[in-house]
């Protein structure tokens, strides 16, 4: 780079505050903090004591007893470190093109019923309506699996055991190749053919300077859809997912970027109090759940929160307008945020992650939605979401902050079961607390770890996982070296 190159400075308080540490007095420091940030990010590819202790420090920091295989270890690093190489081979294997279509006309029906409410709103004026209405009309769906694989731009030269490659040699390889890409096309137009995550995914999101939302292949499986799945079961599951992420566009963060995905003031100022205090009333209803006496923080969460009750908001309404069982349809929504955490890894996610816990994204969403409750007969079905609609509080300061989200948001005492999700029918599901976002499962991750694409060419991977098992507990890793 040149002294005339222009970066992006995401954060201009960090570095003012890094830039007082950058001096003599403090130079053990800074070394300390290099070393330490070396370790972290290298420790798991370098040697085997070090791998070790990185896996200890987070198994302890959730509340693991038990640490991952050491296979299923490796392959999820490989799928780290190599992640459209084996996206591509996923791909080939368990994604079938055919899906598209389907989610496609999902996202069209949700993005209808969107319009709709957005005209309903009595609260929005004519012209902010008007922007609201052009940014939904822009936004575009990227589903499956990208048209233009990153790989194929530029190649990647790894060694194999015998050639005297090294594990960690070869990670580096690939993160060079990629960054060198970067920095020789950083003066291009922006590629939007480029997809910023791998298809093998499992996760859906909303990018705010694109004005789009990506379905990645991953979640485009049990129990999110399925090709076999009743109506009501994948509009629970992965309808919820596609309208949460439209909901996005429109939440506490969206809604300050315009239909080209540019940041723009394009409300008229009373629409934009009104939005403001209608967000208000959400942190407030989620600040007051809690989960095994841990506090939901409303505000960290909002945007998440806004996204979920909007969702639920359109799915409903889609619902109804299909004649389809709601109780099913919350039933698929339940099972998809089931869960069995242990106490360390649910207070480093209140503290840390912008959803709320499982629990509150199912018992807060359906409890503030009166659709669940005309569904649910008897107080008898859902005994600890239940409230008389007597006992109900909601009014007009109740209407959504998003262009979709439920008409009324219930306060007062809450709903919240102490115990566990409390919904009709739900199955229990089982979720390994790998981070706060799902992973692949194992046996596809296997498959990747063998071979790598190179520039379109399938090849061997430079050090299969059972290989490179081996010859880092026999030390064979080239340790680096972290002296001062």
């Amino acid at each position: 780079m040149s002294p005339e190159d222009k970066v992006v400075v995401k954060d201009e308080g960090l570095w003012k505050a890094t830039a007082k540490f950058l001096h003599e007095a403090d130079l053990q420091l800074v070394k300390d903090y290099l070393k330490t940030c070396l370790f972290s990010d290298l420790g798991t590819i370098n040697t085997h004591d070090a791998f070790l202790k990185v896996s200890e420090n987070h198994r302890k920091r959730l509340g693991m007893e038990e640490a991952k295989p050491f296979d299923q270890n490796l392959a999820a690093q490989v799928n780290n470190w190599a992640p459209f190489q084996c996206g591509r081979l996923y791909a080939n294997a368990y994604y079938a093109p055919k899906v598209e279509a389907d989610i496609q006309s999902m996202v069209d029906d949700f993005l209808d019923v969107y319009a709709t409410r957005i005209n309903g709103l009595e609260w929005m004026t004519a012209s902010t309506k008007k922007e609201a209405l052009a940014k939904l009309d822009a936004m575009t769906a990227r589903i499956g699996v990208p048209d233009v694989w990153p790989q194929d731009r530029y190649g990647i030269e790894v060694k194999t055991p015998e050639e005297g490659g090294l594990y960690i040699d070869n990670i580096l390889a690939v993160l060079q190749a990629d960054r060198e890409y970067e920095f020789a096309t950083k003066d291009e137009p922006v590629d939007g053919t480029l997809w910023e995550d791998p298809p093998q995914t499992i996760n859906a999101f909303y990018d705010l300077s694109g004005n789009n939302i990506t379905l990645l292949a991953g979640v485009l499986n049990s129990p999110f859809y399925s090709g076999d799945a009743t109506e009501e079961e994948n509009l629970g599951g992965i309808g919820m997912i596609i309208a949460h992420e439209i909901t996005h566009a429109f939440d506490s963060s969206g809604s300050q970027y315009d239909s080209n995905g540019n940041v723009r003031n394009w409300w008229a100022q009373d629409d934009a109090k009104k939005f403001e205090e209608l967000g208000q009333s959400v942190v407030e209803y989620y600040s007051a759940q809690s989960v095994r006496g841990m506090q939901v923080d409303g505000q960290l969460t909002l945007g998440e929160n806004i996204a979920d009750l909007g969702a639920m908001a359109c799915v409903s309404a889609v619902a109804k307008q299909r004649g389809l069982d709601l109780r099913k349809v919350y039933a698929a929504y339940a099972n998809l945020w089931a869960e069995e955490v242990r106490d360390e890894y649910l207070a480093d996610l209140v503290t840390t992650d912008s959803h709320s816990p499982g629990k509150v994204r199912v018992n807060a969403v359906l409890s503030a939605t009166d659709d669940f409750y005309d569904a649910s007969a008897s107080p008898s079905m859902t005994p600890c979401m239940w409230r008389p609609k007597t006992a109900r509080t909601s009014g007009e300061r109740g209407h959504t902050p998003s262009s979709s989200l439920s008409n009324r948001i219930v306060t007062g005492p809450s709903l919240v079961s102490d115990t566990r999700i409390c919904a009709p029918n739900l199955p229990r599901v089982y979720r390994q607390p790998f981070g706060a976002q799902r992973v692949v499962e194992p046996q596809p991750l296997f498959a990747c770890a063998r071979r790598i694409h190179r520039a379109g060419e399938t090849r061997a991977v430079a050090m299969p996982h059972l290989r490179v098992e081996r010859e880092l507990r026999n030390g064979q890793h080239g340790a680096l070296d972290v002296a001062d």
